[in-house]
């Protein structure tokens, strides 16, 4: 693919790209990087993440610490030192220091802390939906109260993180989630909210455009009766859509997010017609993560049926991705793989961890394991700090250098298959 005009100019000023179908890679050029560059690499990421794969590479982690996710190091590129302020970085092991060729001054850089990325607080237990997919205990209501979350958002401030999501069950039966999106607000954080939209009005949309950031709506179905039977529910689908297209309009950033299903493999031009004729730009398509059940019990062949078909929706400028782990190594195409799945960063304790409404953190949404009651103890807790590791993962995976993005599958699908959170995804044992 030619490389387009921009940045063929950004290549004279510090850095080398290519372009490999939907892999854009960044190789810096260390010694002739500033700092003011810095604002280049974060333009680059935040106009063309949803066209490319991007990959960052000579520069450290603490350079790009709202991207390190994109850093990618090569071999012998240069010459790395680590110094004392490495020592205290929580990418230590996974980062070959800083290179010496680059001219900024050590001393303006710090360490990344070693802290989540994202707290994410189930507000409560209920849900006016019955997905069967859903793994919350509803046999008795819970509700996170207030102050309970605002103890949570103050820990957050204190400690240095800035993201907080607020979900259920359905958070808008909680009846204190107006308190808690205001005062996340007004303490800056940025604001994410999990939705099924239908208790969604004209006052809470105007509270939504004040408060919140990025919201994610649950579309199970692609009309009326899919919609209900996916989702349990009596669902008015025509108000549904209205609401998302009155949301995508008022709010900064709008994803709609769909459970993988039999009924969905059936009839994905239709979901896609309804994502398009939405103006939605970025549709998030989750894997089950629960016992098997006939409706979503996906294999192998019908995922990369639905990557093949993901792919082809980037020409009609929808960036549909399947956005929870699934082993990169599926497909044969590191291309059709980078282009079509996320990877499994934002699970199992990877980035971020989860209050449960009957009061503790956890791993993720469906890892019910108690792991503290402060953001502190949860994160340094010997479980999840394993499963960061990354340690227990097979050969083929630590050689693989997709592994920081793909997190080797799913550990709640491990767990299932081998009854441990530490075996293999069973779709990478298909894929061997």
């Amino acid at each position: 693919m030619m490389i387009p005009q921009i940045f063929s100019r950004i290549q004279k000023l510090f850095c080398r790209i290519k372009i490999r179908g939907f892999w854009l890679e960044v190789a810096v050029i260390p010694k002739l990087f500033k700092m003011e560059y810095l604002k280049i690499l974060y333009y680059i990421l935040n106009h063309y993440e949803n066209d490319y794969f991007i990959s960052i590479s000579g520069l450290p982690y603490c350079l790009l610490p709202d991207a390190t996710e994109h850093i990618d190091y090569k071999k012998d590129y240069c010459d790395y030192l680590k110094d004392d302020v490495c020592k205290n970085c929580s990418y230590l092991r996974r980062c070959q220091g800083w290179p010496e060729e680059l001219k900024i001054k050590r001393s303006k850089m710090s360490f990344i802390k070693d802290i989540p990325k994202e707290i994410v607080i189930e507000v409560t237990n209920q849900c006016n939906s019955a997905c069967k997919t859903c793994v919350m205990d509803k046999k008795s209501s819970l509700y996170v109260s207030f102050k309970t979350v605002k103890r949570i958002i103050d820990e957050c401030s204190s400690i240095g993180i800035n993201a907080i999501r607020f979900t259920g069950g359905e958070p808008f039966l909680n009846p204190e989630i107006n308190k808690m999106l205001v005062y996340a607000r007004r303490k800056k954080f940025y604001v994410l909210l999990n939705t099924n939209a239908s208790l969604i009005d004209d006052s809470t949309i105007e509270l939504l455009s004040e408060t919140t950031d990025n919201i994610l709506v649950s579309l199970q179905g692609f009309d009326q009766i899919t919609e209900g039977i996916l989702t349990g529910a009596n669902v008015d689908f025509l108000k549904k859509l209205t609401t998302i297209s009155r949301l995508n309009t008022r709010l900064p950033a709008l994803r709609i997010g769909t459970v993988i299903s039999k009924t969905f493999i059936l009839n994905m031009s239709k979901y896609a017609r309804i994502i398009g004729s939405l103006g939605i730009k970025n549709w998030e398509l989750y894997r089950s993560l629960v016992e098997h059940k006939t409706e979503f019990d996906i294999v192998k062949p019908e995922l990369l049926k639905i990557m093949r078909y993901l792919y082809t929706l980037r020409k009609k400028h929808i960036n549909a991705k399947i956005a929870n782990p699934v082993p990169f190594c599926i497909s044969l195409s590191p291309v059709l793989s980078l282009a079509t799945l996320l990877g499994g960063v934002a699970d199992d304790g990877h980035s971020r961890i989860v209050w449960d409404p009957e009061g503790f953190f956890k791993p993720s949404y469906f890892i019910q394991k108690n792991i503290g009651n402060t953001i502190t103890d949860a994160w340094n807790h010997p479980f999840i700090k394993n499963i960061r590791s990354l340690d227990y993962l097979p050969f083929l995976c630590q050689k693989c250098r997709y592994l920081l993005w793909c997190k080797g599958g799913s550990r709640v699908m491990a767990n299932i298959a081998s009854h441990s959170y530490f075996g293999d995804d069973p779709l990478f044992m298909s894929c061997q």
